[in-house]
């Protein structure tokens, strides 16, 4: 018998005697025990997590049972017009009022661009929730449009041509360049929304500004050296003039851009305020401003599809400058499609006189 072999079996027959038998025992003590209560705990786990997918299947059985009867799957299979009626039922809020920030997940609303200077809301702002419709999404969260945009990207793409071409948006003033609305966003629902929007009420306001009188007077090209000193090198009604000029720049910069975003998108109806069309200063309106570089395409390019089918126009001053935005806005007109001009509301000058008449009255 080989060596190898009579060592195996010597080996083997050792670990049956009694005194190895005992020494193993004994020294594997602790290890036998610690592997005794982590079988006892994951058997404990275990049946816990049983009793808790019990649970959750018996919950989950109940939620069926109570649907039975509620739900359908077939929607995709309804035909095209009847989709839309349901789409229209769900997502048609008539006036859907924008915030004043460019951020999609933290929509701030500027209340200050409801009211004129007086305290009266403005026109296009009438009707609005004194809460902007937040309490009521709040109490029924089924009431958010977003819901039914996460069924599907068939669904999402069939619900954002209902929503954002049959409400109108309201835009307070301010930047309207929303990353949403230009395919900035890397989400399937802000893809090309500007390109669905049809109906968009915007206004021109001189707090667009934003800048204080102390900022233009530091930053004014026309300061004196300093080696001049203020007294020698400044004339009062220069100063004026030139800061005055200098605002009034940059506020037409602003609204440049402003009218290029609009002229961006394919709408139906444009609705324009010109309530608070005045430079940063407030001395003088800017409307003939706005109205020519609607118009011409020097300062702003064309537009990308057509003019608007209907410009309604709010807050002119008088009668002379409702000719003027009518005259010049009517020559946007073309054989392929016709630009209705209409003022709505009253004028300023009307809305004056019964001021003072409430006043005399009073």
């Amino acid at each position: 018998m080989d060596d190898s072999q009579e060592k195996w079996e010597e080996a083997e027959w050792g670990k049956h005697r009694p005194d190895f038998v005992v020494a193993r025992v004994a020294a594997n003590w602790a290890t036998r025990l610690a592997e005794y209560w982590a079988e006892r705990a994951a058997k404990e786990k275990g049946e816990q997590m049983s009793q808790q997918r019990s649970d959750n299947e018996k919950k989950l059985e109940y939620i069926r049972k109570i649907r039975i009867g509620t739900e359908f799957h077939g929607f995709m299979h309804l035909p095209r017009e009847i989709r839309d009626m349901i789409y229209e039922c769900r997502l048609l809020k008539g006036t859907i009022f924008m915030p004043n920030h460019r951020d999609v997940y933290d929509a701030k609303y500027n209340l200050r661009c409801m009211y004129d200077f007086h305290g009266r809301i403005y026109q296009r702002y009438e009707g609005i929730p004194h809460d902007w419709g937040h309490q009521h999404m709040i109490s029924d969260p089924s009431t958010r449009n977003g819901l039914i945009c996460g069924v599907s990207r068939t669904v999402q793409r069939e619900a954002a041509r209902i929503f954002y071409g049959r409400n109108r948006f309201v835009f307070p003033y301010g930047n309207i360049g929303f990353d949403m609305f230009y395919g900035r966003v890397d989400l399937p629902i802000y893809r090309n929304v500007g390109r669905q929007l049809r109906d968009v009420s915007y206004t021109f306001d001189m707090r667009e500004e934003g800048w204080s009188d102390y900022y233009h007077r530091y930053s004014a090209p026309f300061r004196p050296d300093e080696e001049e000193g203020v007294a020698e090198g400044i004339i009062p009604e220069i100063f004026l003039q030139e800061m005055h000029l200098t605002r009034k720049d940059s506020l037409a910069s602003l609204w440049e851009e402003r009218v290029q975003d609009l002229k961006s998108w394919a709408l139906n109806r444009l609705q324009i305020d010109f309530e608070e069309c005045y430079c940063g200063m407030g001395c003088c309106r800017m409307v003939d401003h706005i109205v020519d570089i609607m118009v011409n395409f020097d300062r702003v390019g064309p537009w990308t599809f057509m003019p608007p089918k209907i410009i309604e126009i709010l807050g002119w001053n008088d009668n002379i400058e409702k000719k003027m935005i009518r005259e010049a806005l009517e020559t946007l007109s073309s054989d392929e499609r016709l630009v209705e001009v209409r003022f709505v509301g009253k004028s300023k000058a009307e809305v004056r006189a019964e001021m003072r008449r409430g006043v005399a009255q009073f």
